[in-house]
């Protein structure tokens, strides 16, 4: 006997209301084949356009569970499924009702699902009152079936400038892969090559813009759960200028020709109590080049000195060449504090080449080394205890800073949460908490860059609350920023950005109104989502929103530096706050080009993740959407069936490939 089919659709199980008789699968799809007359014989082929799948299910319906009667016995007691066809049909027409397609799976086909919808009527036999047959007419639009599991791409190997993939697509159409790319460390260019076509992203041309350009500097960085480590830090170090783990020091200026020598603090030993600093020289030009000329220099740092010698080539006006690249153990002082010193310089041969260029002696201090978090002077903190407490700037004084905050875990990962509300007196409408984070360093610009998430869920319709992400000056007056904000007992929310209107107060500049629910197309802070950005250059603002950026030009701010950046959540006394009103990460960086043209930092830095997602044609950077990285002529890669080799290119000047993983569904007509 064959073993009885089960269907699920729209993960709804129907064995209980249906008992699957057939299901009738046609072999492939219907094919329609346009040709002409050829001149003598047969017909030239013009087109073939295959078109969908189609799958039938004939199936009984019963008000009566028919696997209770054995016999034919009207006194058999039985089990009622309902109390009519009626009751039973309306029920399996509403499971049936989309006007999208919907996920198809049978458990004769455990591997595969189909995206389907019904089609045309669905017609009973009057058979019985009680009994009846019909078949449903399933259409399924994209043509093929899907395997309910992605299959990953391991096998590969390292060729001088690449990294290649082979592909077993046992499918028999093409797939469409996600790829995802972590980076260890800085790189502008990503490129994956088959025979199927090109998907590449950044600028295969552009150099190591570390190299020519002050990089950007990440200056609080709470990604990928950071925000709740525990680490052990000077209680009198966070915010101060006492130490930095990248400096650089230039020299003289010969025709535009410069010697820059960079230290950065790679890591740190605590039981070791020494510093990994790494030095790295580069000769700089603008208008003039070279060749064939012995170029001589030498650097000192940390009383160790090394040299270089030779005849490079530099063709390219407004570059770079690296010289000398070194990295050293630097043992800290008994208190955790270390500075060294570094000098260095160049000598060319005149001409067309530099002349000499001298670096001054000057000092570096190294990042306070971490010591036991129980010796004096040190605290345990994490992100959260880094941050004063219930000071934070806002746009308005609405609401009283007297609610508290907690770490709360969901979904398998921390959250930042609120705890309790406080009371609030007549003039205020709301009560939230605060985190204030004083931006570390000495120096500031006009230009910098906001990367958080924020989960914003309401589990009932009526909850009302908000969570803000606000930057303010060197004088502590409100800049811009962001609010989610949930006011009334309906479903309606809002995400706004605004900013100082010059007078004291603010003025909302771009608004937009969102459903807080679980589906993505409503909600882009939803449980698996929640990633925005904010990119400040002087007077204009580039602010993220689902899935796009928009340019918002605010003279108010023109020429005021950020000083610090505070996160409010808050909620209305009386009012449930949203179920799930999180923050998971911070993330903030200053930058020192001062036009969207400028290319301070190279297209994907260090730790970043990009995600080419094939499937819907996306692209996220650190989970915000960004299609613009993708490279005129190019598209989404395909993998065609059979096995493949998949090609995969980075930057020539990165460090390190990033690691990149690759998954697939494979798909059958």
């Amino acid at each position: 006997m064959d073993e009885k089919i089960i269907m699920t659709y729209n993960d709804v199980n129907f064995s209980d209301l249906i008992d699957v008789i057939s299901v009738e699968r046609d072999i492939g799809n219907k094919r329609d084949v346009t040709t002409n007359p050829a001149l003598t014989l047969g017909a030239t082929v013009n087109r073939v356009k295959v078109g969908m799948k189609e799958i039938r299910v004939r199936f009984s319906l019963a008000s009566v569970k028919l696997s209770d009667i054995q016999f034919v016995d009207t006194t058999q007691p039985y089990e009622l499924r309902y109390k009519n066809l009626n009751k039973l049909r309306e029920k399996i027409a509403g499971l049936l009702h989309t006007t999208v397609p919907l996920k198809l799976e049978f458990s004769d086909e455990p591997d595969r699902y189909y995206w389907a919808l019904s089609d045309g009527d669905i017609s009973l036999g009057a058979i019985t009152t009680w009994y009846d047959e019909a078949t449903i007419t399933f259409l399924v639009p994209d043509g093929v079936a899907h395997s309910t599991t992605y299959k990953e791409v391991t096998t590969h190997r390292i060729e001088s400038d690449r990294i290649i993939y082979t592909v077993d697509n046992q499918g028999t159409v093409d797939a469409f892969p996600i790829i995802e790319v972590e980076h260890e460390e800085s790189n502008g260019y990503l490129a994956f090559v088959n025979r199927e076509g090109i998907s590449a992203l950044g600028d295969e041309s552009k150099v190591d813009a570390d190299a020519y350009v002050r990089p950007s500097e990440p200056l609080l960085d709470f990604k990928g759960g950071r925000l709740f480590n525990s680490v052990s830090l000077p209680s009198s170090s966070y915010g101060s200028s006492s130490g930095g783990s990248r400096m650089e020091f230039i020299s003289n200026n010969d025709r535009g020709y410069r010697l820059r020598i960079t230290l950065e603090t790679l890591s740190q030993n605590t039981s070791s109590r020494t510093s990994q600093v790494k030095m790295r020289a580069h000769l700089l030009n603008q208008g003039w080049t070279f060749a064939l000329y012995d170029i001589n220099a030498s650097v000192t740092v940390s009383g160790q000195t090394f040299t270089y010698s030779g005849r490079p080539q530099m063709l390219t006006k407004n570059s770079s060449i690296l010289l000398i690249e070194k990295t050293i153990s630097v043992t800290h002082d008994g208190n955790g504090a270390k500075t060294i010193s570094v000098s260095g310089w160049l000598t060319g041969q005149g001409g067309y080449s530099p002349n000499r260029l001298t670096v001054r002696t000057s000092n570096y201090s190294l990042p306070r080394l971490a010591l036991s978090s129980h010796s004096s002077g040190h605290t345990q903190a994490s992100g959260p205890n880094l941050a004063q407490k219930n000071v934070a700037v806002r746009n308005d004084n609405s609401d009283l800073q007297n609610a508290s905050l907690k770490v709360e875990n969901a979904w398998g990962r921390n959250h930042l949460a609120l705890n309790a509300l406080g009371t609030i007196g007549q003039n205020q409408g709301a009560s939230s908490a605060g985190l204030t984070w004083v931006i570390p360093g000495s120096e500031r610009t006009t230009n910098e860059y906001i990367w958080w998430r924020q989960i914003f869920w309401c589990g009932r319709v009526n909850q009302r609350g908000f969570l803000k992400v606000i930057v303010s000056d060197e004088s502590g007056a409100f800049l811009y920023g962001v609010e989610t904000i949930k006011r009334g007992a309906d479903f309606e929310t809002e995400y706004n950005f605004f900013a100082t209107d010059g007078k004291g107060g603010f003025e909302f500049l771009k608004q937009w109104k969102f459903k807080p629910s679980h589906k993505n197309e409503e909600n882009p802070f939803n449980r698996d989502r929640g990633w925005s950005d904010l990119n400040r250059k002087d007077d204009q603002v580039d602010v993220y929103w689902f899935g796009s950026h928009f340019r918002v030009t605010v003279p108010n701010i023109k020429g005021k530096k950020a000083a610090k950046i505070h996160v409010v959540l808050g909620g209305y006394p009386g009012s449930e706050w949203p179920t799930h009103m999180y923050l998971d990460e911070l993330y903030f960086r200053m930058d020192f080009g001062k036009k969207f043209t400028d290319k301070p930092t190279n297209a994907f830095g260090k730790q970043s993740k990009v995600v080419i997602n094939s499937e819907d044609d996306t692209i996220q950077v650190d989970g915000v959407m960004n299609a613009n990285l993708l490279i005129d002529g190019a598209g989404f890669i395909r993998l065609p069936p059979g096995e493949s080799e998949l090609q995969f290119f980075a930057s020539k000047w990165t460090r390190k490939m990033p690691r990149v993983t690759i998954r697939f569904e494979e798909r059958w007509l």
